[in-house]
């Protein structure tokens, strides 16, 4: 005996729409880029900024010794350009047309899209505030068929389904190939699948399409690696030829839990101290979520938790506040923050300069939407031209945890 079902009556049968908002999974929490102070007057070549290493060298008990080491004060100058960051994005005519109601469609295509381009430029600059400018998001560690195995789990989060990559044997060196695309990511096991594993195999340092230095030096904006390194070159950094001349001013502070085996809490105290001894003042620290969970467990109630606000106060972040000797720390859990490696920061020093709003829609030109010349389509751009500066690197310091 036949009745009427799903199935039979699928063509009558209506689509109902939630009222609910639809959640945008991408990544939002932006910890550190958040938090630090945004410049957006910066006009110009270079931000320019100066920073006095050493004071006058003509100091004695003995006036005419002192004449004798009268020496002029060094002055050291970082000189940083701006980075580009971008975000396209391509709507079908149609589509756009026929979702700009909300009787048409969850969202407005148009809105779906603007809004996804400022979510992954907000996520790319997140990331990069760890980095060094290279723009690597993982290295692989096996490839299986087309999926690969990242060597650090948590390097994962970096890739997302619809990423175009390209990569190179070392970190800096030149691109090999490039174009697989991500048609699947495991957050959980530190896996990627591509649609082409091409000439992907293990040791390979991965980048999205267009990141990558080619021999041809850094795109991408100079994080906490870069300006607080856990060894400091000899190399020219923004112009600055050798900070090896001073590493505690021109490089950072460094406090190595590993070495006695300090847990999170001791890693902080212990790391507030080293740097106040160097003319820091810390007051901001960026862990992984990780470690935080690790630091609320080990205070067990001890700590007091507090809602911090960015430097423009726009955006809170949940804090575990932990007392020094020299005053309070406002830890923050950033999920772009590496598990080994955490930065404990003089913050009025650290400034993210920008030509304009960064991201913004980049219609200088007036036209918030670009037409395609061969195609019922339109384009939307995001972008914008940022970097990181530090006033004095020497009074924040990079703090290394046991694995």
């Amino acid at each position: 005996m036949a009745k009427l079902d799903n199935t039979a009556f699928d063509a009558a049968l209506k689509v109902y729409f939630t009222d609910e908002e639809v959640q945008d999974l991408s990544f939002r929490d932006h910890g550190a880029y958040g938090f630090i102070r945004k410049l957006t007057s910066f006009t110009g070549k270079t931000y320019e900024q100066p920073i006095t290493i050493g004071a006058v060298g003509g100091r004695s008990a003995t006036a005419g010794e002192a004449v004798n080491a009268k020496n002029p004060s060094t002055h050291k100058r970082f000189s940083i350009p701006m980075t580009r960051n971008y975000c396209f994005a391509d709507i079908d005519g149609l589509t756009l047309a026929s979702s700009k109601s909300d009787r048409g469609a969850f969202m407005p295509a148009l809105t779906t899209e603007v809004a996804s381009c400022f979510t992954q430029y907000a996520n790319d600059q997140a990331m990069m505030m760890y980095g060094s400018g290279t723009g690597l998001r993982g290295v692989v560690s096996a490839v299986a068929g087309a999926v690969i195995t990242l060597t650090e789990i948590k390097d994962a989060r970096n890739f997302e389904v619809g990423m175009t990559l390209e990569w190179a044997t070392t970190e800096t060196g030149v691109t090999l190939a490039s174009g697989s695309k991500v048609v699947a990511v495991d957050r959980g096991l530190g896996t990627i699948t591509v649609d082409l594993i091409s000439s992907i195999i293990a040791t390979h340092f991965l980048f999205q399409l267009g990141d990558a230095p080619n021999n041809t030096g850094n795109k991408k904006l100079v994080g906490f690696d870069g300006w607080l390194p856990e060894t400091v070159p000899a190399t020219a950094f923004f112009g600055v030829p050798d900070r090896t001349v001073d590493v505690d001013r021109l490089g950072r502070t460094l406090y190595d839990g590993t070495v006695a085996s300090d847990d999170e809490e001791e890693i902080l105290v212990k790391g507030a101290a080293k740097l106040r001894a160097n003319g820091g003042r810390p007051d901001i620290a960026f862990i992984s979520e990780n470690r935080m969970a690790n630091l609320d467990r080990l205070l067990e109630g001890r700590g007091r938790y507090e809602k911090t606000t960015s430097a423009d106060g726009k955006i809170g972040f949940s804090s575990i506040v932990v007392v020094s000797g020299g005053g309070e720390i406002r830890v923050i859990g950033d999920p772009w923050c590496p598990d080994d490696v955490g930065y404990m920061l003089t913050s009025r020093d650290w400034v993210l300069p920008s030509v304009g709003m960064a991201p913004r829609l980049l219609d200088d030109d007036n036209n918030r939407i670009l037409r395609a010349t061969d195609d019922d389509a339109y384009e939307v751009r995001v972008g914008g031209y940022q970097a990181l500066s530090c006033s004095a690197p020497g009074h924040s310091a990079r703090l290394k945890f046991v694995p």
